[in-house]
């Protein structure tokens, strides 16, 4: 599976990996090392939903894959906690979804490259269509630049 993280801005940054705390560092004891009469420790248990949509992903991809039709998805979307505007996407894809971006015309050194491109167009294509439509909606409300004249014949434009 191929997969990635991408910011909305268009630089990737390695996914986030669990932060392992000292006492899950620490070594498994053995059934022997346990105390005889304590409970033993259940594991927490994964959520059934996300594991059911995963599975469901893993079947589309390989359902693809098998007919030769393109296949992508977004599997995460990950937002800093801090700054909500900063967040990273997984994306997964086959072979033949490379295929159909190189006839587009995508170029790049390695899958990733060529899917990264792709994203960063979608990304900006929503940026532009959202503007345009705003500018659609509020003809006077553009960024107006005010002309300030200086001495010996300069200005200053802000």
């Amino acid at each position: 599976m191929k997969l990635f993280g991408k910011t909305l801005w268009g630089k990737e940054e390695p996914i986030p990996q669990p932060i392992q705390t000292p006492a899950a560092k620490k070594k498994r004891a053995t059934k022997s090392e346990t105390n005889a009469g304590a409970e033993p420790t259940k594991k927490p248990r994964k959520s059934k939903a996300k594991s059911d949509a995963t599975e469901k992903s893993n079947l589309d991809k390989i359902a693809a894959t098998k007919n030769g039709q393109p296949y992508v998805q977004v599997l995460g979307i990950e937002l800093d906690a801090k700054n909500p505007r900063y967040g990273s996407f997984t994306i997964d894809w086959n072979e033949y979804f490379i295929i159909d971006l190189k006839k587009a015309g995508y170029e790049g050194k390695d899958d990733q490259t060529i899917v990264d491109r792709w994203f960063s167009d979608i990304c900006r294509h929503v940026v532009l269509e959202t503007y345009e439509q705003e500018q659609a909606n509020y003809p006077g409300m553009g960024r107006r630049v005010q002309t300030k004249i200086l001495n010996d014949g300069r200005s200053e434009h802000s």
